[in-house]
């Protein structure tokens, strides 16, 4: 039991809500970033080469344990310290009541390229990802991590919390993308597009727990009245299994004129990016999931079981977990290795022109499948993300509701110069009163080539015809 408790209590603080950097996807020069979470997306875009040279994405909140700040708001109380003064940022425990949820997430993206060929764009990325998510952890035992089991719950007084789970997981994802034009007729257009991935894992862990009935009846006696539930693990490594994942997207233009036989980035036709009044979006992003050969999974069953001592216990991998709970309760049986699934999430995309180079970008991303089951999982959200867009420069606002909490919304900014982007889509809360829940960041380094090697040629033929043109008329003149 102590295990379990470690591992949940562990993962309390490291909630988080997904991070889907509202504040870019929407850009018409994202690139491969857009097709991340849209295929479609890749063959909408107006650079005809757009290649990832490195990227960060990290992202942390949670609803138990915050940054307390003494001073207006924190970016106040960062300036204090630097120069000297302490004790002006603390952690502070949540006061409610409710089950604690959670997500954290961190990629590190390598290469990425996105290559517009008319009706067709293709593009591969590779990118290392870790993922972390616990859901329906009691408050009681949250506040463990921070002052102690025997702290967090009343002694003597009898629990029993159910369905709690917490899943962890990183790997690598090799992924080749492919997007086409279904159809360009009048003002209208259809895209459709695919993504696969090749995936590496490197580390897997869940618990799921189903019941547990306890009572602690000091700082060094507990009692298990019941528990029910499974464990697995997989010891870290570079290749300690497998998998596979799929993207699947849609994308429907109104354009600003006939799209009859158009094709973008060539010649005979799209040298010149056809601009729209709204995009719509759809897709599914991140179905597949891993497999860990040298996983060990197990159900666990038993009861009235007493731990003497409770916060000595410890289990250093998983054989040795299997001692203490085989020594403690009437069964642990090992059954199939480890498969997790992937964070599968539906995806809504519109985008709208409000006046040249201003937009306004509207995105929903809802979780699909049961966490339960060892899958893990992509936390709800919507966000609005009004942006002034130009080939060299670009900003966005995005106002994000994480959960569908409309009442707590965060405000974060995005701006790329040229090839270089940096943005958060939580820097509002620098800037509060209220205690710091949650922050992010994801930087890109970008090469973007603009016009196609046929539209190059195009631009020198239409030149050398003005020229001629006008020495023409210069003759005549004469």
């Amino acid at each position: 039991m102590t295990r379990i408790l470690r591992l949940l209590a562990f993962i309390a603080p490291l909630s988080s809500f997904a991070q889907d950097h509202f504040g870019l996807v929407n850009s018409n020069y994202t690139g491969a970033d857009a097709v991340l979470l849209n295929p479609a997306r890749g063959v909408t875009q107006r650079t005809w080469l757009d290649a990832n040279v490195f990227g960060i994405s990290a992202f942390a909140w949670n609803d138990h344990v915050g940054l307390s700040r003494s001073g207006p708001s924190l970016w106040s109380d960062l300036r204090a310290g630097l120069q000297g003064e302490s004790g002006r940022i603390v952690l502070k425990e949540s006061v409610t009541s409710g089950p604690k949820q959670g997500h954290a997430q961190a990629a590190v993206h390598g290469p990425a390229i996105n290559v517009v060929l008319g009706r067709t764009a293709i593009g591969a990325h590779l990118r290392a990802r870790t993922e972390t998510h616990a859901t329906n952890i009691p408050a009681h035992l949250a506040r463990a991590i921070t002052s102690g089991l025997d702290q967090a719950v009343v002694p003597g007084q009898r629990y029993r919390d159910t369905d709690m789970g917490l899943l962890s997981a990183s790997w690598s994802e090799f992924g080749a993308s492919v997007s086409h034009t279904l159809l360009s007729r009048g003002r209208h257009m259809l895209h459709a597009g695919l993504t696969a991935n090749y995936l590496v894992a490197h580390h897997g862990a869940a618990v799921q727990v189903d019941v547990m009935d306890y009572t602690v009846l000091d700082s060094m006696v507990a009692v298990v009245h019941e528990v029910r539930g499974s464990y697995t693990l997989a010891d870290p490594g570079l290749n300690v299994g497998k998998g596979f994942g799929m993207d699947l997207g849609l994308v429907y233009e109104r354009t600003m004129e006939d799209a009859d036989d158009y094709r973008p980035h060539r010649a005979s036709a799209g040298c010149t990016p056809m601009g729209y009044r709204y995009r719509l979006g759809v897709s599914i992003t991140d179905m597949g999931g891993l497999s860990f050969a040298k996983g060990q999974s197990a159900r666990l069953q038993g009861s009235s079981a007493q731990f003497q001592d409770y916060g000595s216990l410890a289990a250093a991998d998983h054989a040795a977990l299997d001692s203490l709970l085989l020594a403690s309760f009437t069964s642990s049986v090992s059954v199939a290795p480890m498969r997790v699934g992937l964070p599968t999430a539906l995806r809504m995309q519109a985008d709208i022109r409000l006046v040249e180079r201003f937009y306004v970008g509207v995105n929903a991303a809802q979780a699909i499948g049961d966490p339960s089951n060892l899958r893990m999982r992509r936390q709800n959200a919507l966000a609005f993300a009004p942006r002034f867009e130009t080939k060299r420069f670009e900003a966005a606002i995005p106002v994000v509701f994480h959960a569908y909490r409309f009442t707590s919304p965060t405000v974060g900014l995005m701006v790329r110069v040229n090839n270089f982007v940096i943005g958060s889509d939580h820097l509002s809360s620098l800037f509060k009163k209220s205690d710091l829940y949650g922050m992010d960041l994801y930087v890109r380094a970008k090469v973007m080539l603009f016009r196609s090697p046929s539209c190059k040629g195009k631009a020198r033929k239409d030149a050398a015809e003005a020229a001629a043109a006008q020495q023409q008329d210069t003759g005549s003149a004469k």
